[in-house]
């Protein structure tokens, strides 16, 4: 599944406010936009961008390709995860 520029660049300022937690990849939060949940991850290793990962529609989930964040997104998520868990994640 592919997401439009547009619902990728909303979760990705939803997931700015979620709650994260820490996961043995790395940081992950759920977020809701438009009544569709979204996964959205943060490599642990800092070689990758956050991503949103699954949807979760009408009780189905789905892996999401080639949704990831800008630089620029991606450095407010990990800023926003780090704050959220107490620990650093890289930029």
């Amino acid at each position: 599944m592919e997401l439009e520029q547009n619902v990728t660049d909303a979760v990705f300022a939803a997931a700015q406010s979620a709650t994260w937690v820490d996961t043995n990849l790395g940081p992950m939060a759920h977020v809701t936009v438009d009544g569709t949940q979204y996964t959205v991850d943060i490599h642990r290793s800092g070689r990758h961008l956050a991503a949103v990962t699954y949807v979760m529609e009408w009780g189905n989930v789905t892996a999401v390709q080639g949704a990831h964040a800008s630089p620029e997104q991606h450095r407010a998520l990990a800023r926003a995860a780090t704050t959220a868990l107490g620990c650093w994640v890289r930029r």
